[in-house]
């Protein structure tokens, strides 16, 4: 029997090192939930208990501009599903979405025309979740937010008109009455190719989705004086059974995906 040659043992070895790294890649991009989320949605998969945890990660091309006092933006952000339920014809997800100590309940509803997602919830546009002491009453909305079980298709645009009146409460030990206040926002989409994201979570193949917002607001008692709302581009990334896996938002910010955990509390590699 004749012994392999030297080349032979070279490209032997070039072979298992390439399985090698493909198989560590495919480690790292994880398996993704088979579970049945709500709607049937497989870029947000909504099922009671799933908990997404993301990290303040610095978008590129975003630098800290010198002088003046800034907030510290909260190094973690979560998003739980605490209960998903037929309503009305729809399916209404509730989420608990946390950061520091300012806890915030949302609900989102979704049907076979899309999903419909409230302001101050972070899948909304990449925010931090919630407006501290602030509520909308009165909310009218016209257009379309996301798609629902059809998921992201690359080219899809979808717009939306939001009016709402928009709550102050009070500060405690007092009995100031604030004055509400209008607003009207405009939110579109648009849906791009899906590529490689590589976050703390792993590595995932997603759906990278611009939202652009625009908007204006005036107190309820001077209508007139419109104040224009912060304009600019999100872009969120999302992936199949997983969900969202990275956002950067409109004011700079930037979340990557740090853990998902199942219904059960484990992790979800």
């Amino acid at each position: 029997m004749s012994r392999p040659s030297s080349r032979t043992l070279f490209s032997i070895a070039i072979l298992a090192a390439s399985v090698g790294f493909a198989s560590q890649a495919d480690a790292k991009r994880g398996k993704k939930s088979a579970v049945k989320s709500a709607c049937k949605m497989k870029y947000l998969p909504f099922v009671t208990g799933y908990t997404w945890t993301y990290q303040y990660a610095i978008p590129p091309g975003v630098e800290d501009r010198p002088g003046g006092i800034k907030a510290r933006v909260p190094e973690l952000v979560t998003v739980k599903v605490k209960s998903v339920q037929s309503v009305d014809g729809a399916t209404a997800i509730t989420l608990e979405e946390s950061y520091r100590k300012v806890v915030t309940e949302t609900v989102l509803r979704c049907d076979s025309k899309g999903l419909t997602v409230p302001l101050d919830s972070f899948f909304f546009a990449g925010e931090l979740p919630g407006a501290l002491g602030m509520s909308t009453e009165g909310l009218d909305r016209q257009g379309e937010m996301y798609p629902a079980a059809g998921g992201l298709s690359r080219g899809k645009s979808m717009y939306v008109e939001i009016k709402a009146d928009i709550v102050r409460a009070s500060a405690p030990d007092t009995s100031a009455v604030h004055p509400k206040a209008k607003l009207e926002i405009e939110r579109q989409i648009e849906i791009g190719r899906s590529e490689d994201v590589e976050v703390e979570h792993g590595i995932h193949t997603a759906t990278p989705v611009q939202v652009a917002i625009s908007g204006r607001s005036a107190l309820e008692t001077t209508p007139e004086k419109k104040v224009s709302l912060p304009e600019g581009n999100a872009m969120l990334w999302f992936a199949s059974g997983v969900g969202l896996v990275r956002a950067y938002n409109r004011l700079g910010q930037g979340w990557e995906l740090t853990t998902f955990k199942d219904g059960a509390g484990a992790n979800v590699e």
